[in-house]
């Protein structure tokens, strides 16, 4: 979910385009250029943010991601369940990032954004449980790395303001991936069928984002959406508008 970082930069720059000083662009025809420019702009420019942190508005650096320990216990009926720990995760690459794509509408409060990531790659020590499309249960406690080659992620986002401050009120994600890369050890205690599945996810990964894409697309939208506005709600439209314009 790190990923979500460049869109959350979205909900900032959207509402920095509200701000009084903005006001005489758009009487005199200039808010077009700056309307259309202003996202990728900032999308741009927020990649040396990720790259070197923010200590003035306490940004930590975001790529790479590091972090000693997570906990996770994510489960989507019908489609998988995790449930464990990740140590020493190192997740690298996400702010070496493509704008393909970022459209802003008044009407509405809309962004419409698309974002190719070239390549993550992520590495962790793990202990996890869990089961996929609620039939094949897994465990392992080992060591994987992964891979993601050409992430392309689209965003189309509808914004809104309750009691002064910014939320997210409909986010629509959708993902697809052209290479994936996965080598995973310890899984059910046994190296050589830890490689053969290393080895069938590499493969069916793309594929099975594909199949699965709309209820992929539910869930992650989901999260994504309560996650954002987890972070949003600490902070005042003031607050936001001072990130933006250090």
């Amino acid at each position: 979910m790190r990923f979500l970082v460049p869109i959350l930069a979205i909900v900032l720059v959207t509402y920095h385009t509200f701000q009084p000083h903005v006001a005489d662009a758009r009487q005199t025809g200039k808010y077009n250029a700056y309307k259309s420019g202003q996202l990728r702009g900032f999308l741009e420019e927020f990649k040396k943010t990720m790259k070197n942190g923010d200590a003035k508005h306490g940004v930590p650096v975001l790529d790479p991601f590091v972090s000693k320990h997570e906990h996770i216990d994510l489960k989507e009926k019908g489609l998988f369940s995790a449930k464990g720990d990740l140590d020493n995760l190192r997740i690298a690459g996400l702010s070496d990032y493509q704008v393909n794509q970022g459209d802003f509408a008044i009407a509405g409060l809309k962004a419409n954004v698309a974002l190719l990531f070239r390549q993550i790659n992520i590495m962790s020590s793990y202990n996890v449980s869990g089961t996929l499309i609620d039939e094949v249960s897994y465990y392992g406690r080992g060591n994987l790395a992964l891979v993601i080659r050409q992430l392309n992620v689209t965003a189309d986002l509808k914004l809104g303001v309750k009691n002064e401050r910014m939320q997210v009120s409909n986010l629509v994600i959708h993902a697809h991936v052209k290479e994936f890369d996965c080598v995973i050890t310890g899984l059910y205690d046994d190296d050589n069928l830890s490689r053969v599945i290393s080895r069938s996810i590499t493969k069916m990964v793309p594929d099975l984002l594909e199949k699965y894409q709309n209820r992929i697309s539910q869930y992650v939208s989901k999260v994504a959406t309560n996650v954002m506005n987890n972070i949003l709600k600490q902070y005042t439209l003031k607050d936001l508008l001072d990130i933006i314009g250090h």
